[in-house]
């Protein structure tokens, strides 16, 4: 379609259209460089005749020179032509931009009509249709526009949201579900998807779905260590707030045991863990599981630590001395662990204790922790 870049040719020389001009705003002068734009943007769109931001810069740069009627005119005797696909959809998106819908859908329908199953002008249809207020005509003009794409292509993806999206708009939820959790098995790798279509469950209040859609998440090999983290997280407290407790154990469980005890989001599930417990039921069991662990002679550092922390988390002073000793004789060239020790031993008043250890402290630790003042 060459003939297009010869509107910039009208625009600058009025070619017998200077009366359209005149019913709209003053013209600004077109200078070279603004020529050359517009031609790059024709061009472009000759190439790609999508609904977008070229066109939207086409649009804006006729009218700060009050010419698009000039541009929709050219167009308007560009579509009527032979071979004029292109012309016929851009025609159409400059009527759209217009706010001219029933035009736009003439053109559009114009188009399909020389060539079935285009995705682009199935795709602003549906969208000029939704914006006119039809839905169930926009629904059916998304479901064939899906079809043009195999399943998990990006085409196919935004299509289906787009289908999604008016499906909630009727109030068929149920279908939108089904919709997103399709989309999200099309691309069962896709990180980025699988998580947007979590959000949308979650919004429509199917957590059952979600919690589902983040044990998915969780579980493929693609997933790197941190986001499989932050998925175990989200699904624990999504158990929780359904009232699984059970299920929710599990999670933290898994995570923790996937985790060194140093790691800096392992004590987040272990505390996560024991509230669950608290607040459910079967913190006792915890606790005598964890004391057995811990009690027998081949504990281990991440043992002790589990009952210091438990004793932290269930505000037991004394519990937490007695273990904090135990962890200090298991690893006594960790001064951290010396510090807290002696913190507690003044809490419980055992001052003579706290004393001598901070006396150790200060002969070995080089230099001395900032915050060791008493």
């Amino acid at each position: 379609m060459p003939g297009l870049r010869w509107i910039v040719w009208f625009a600058l020389w009025g070619c017998g259209l200077a009366s359209a001009r005149a019913e709209e705003a003053p013209a600004a002068a077109w200078s070279a460089a603004d020529t050359a734009l517009a031609n790059q943007y024709i061009h472009s769109l000759e190439q790609n005749p999508e609904y977008g931001r070229v066109l939207d810069l086409l649009w804006k740069l006729y009218d700060e020179r009050g010419q698009t009627k000039l541009l929709l005119q050219y167009f308007e005797g560009a579509a009527r032509q032979p071979n004029s696909q292109a012309a016929r959809i851009l025609y159409g998106h400059l009527l759209r931009r217009k706010g001219n819908g029933e035009k736009a859908l003439e053109q559009y329908r114009s188009a399909l009509a020389a060539a079935p199953r285009q995705p682009l002008v199935l795709r602003a249809m549906a969208e000029v249709l939704r914006d006119e207020g039809d839905l169930e005509g926009a629904l059916s003009q998304a479901a064939l526009w899906r079809e043009t794409a195999p399943a998990g292509t990006p085409e196919n993806v935004a299509a289906g949201f787009f289908q999604a999206d008016l499906l909630r708009e009727l109030r068929r939820s149920d279908e939108a579900v089904a919709l997103w959790k399709g989309i999200a098995s099309s691309r069962p790798d896709d990180v980025a998807l699988a998580r947007k279509v979590i959000a949308l469950l979650m919004e429509q209040g199917r957590t059952g779905e979600a919690a589902a859609a983040l044990e998915t998440l969780a579980s493929l090999p693609s997933l790197d260590a941190e986001s499989r983290l932050e998925a175990w997280r989200e699904l624990g407290r999504l158990r929780e707030v359904r009232d699984e407790p059970e299920l929710a154990v599990a999670v933290y469980e898994q995570a923790l045991a996937t985790l060194h005890f140093r790691h800096f989001k392992h004590d987040g599930f272990l505390t996560s863990l024991i509230r669950v417990r608290e607040q459910f039921g079967g913190l006792e069991k915890l606790e005598a599981g964890w004391r057995k662990r811990a009690s027998g002679g081949e504990a281990s550092e991440d043992d002790l630590w589990r009952m210091v922390r438990f004793a932290q988390l269930t505000a037991d002073p004394i519990a937490e001395g007695e273990w904090l000793r135990q962890l200090a004789a298991r690893a006594p060239s960790n001064a951290d662990y010396q510090q807290q020790l002696a913190f507690v031993c003044f809490r419980n008043d055992h001052v003579a204790e706290a004393g001598r250890i901070v006396e150790n402290l200060v002969k070995t630790v080089t230099p001395l922790p900032a915050d060791l003042v008493f």
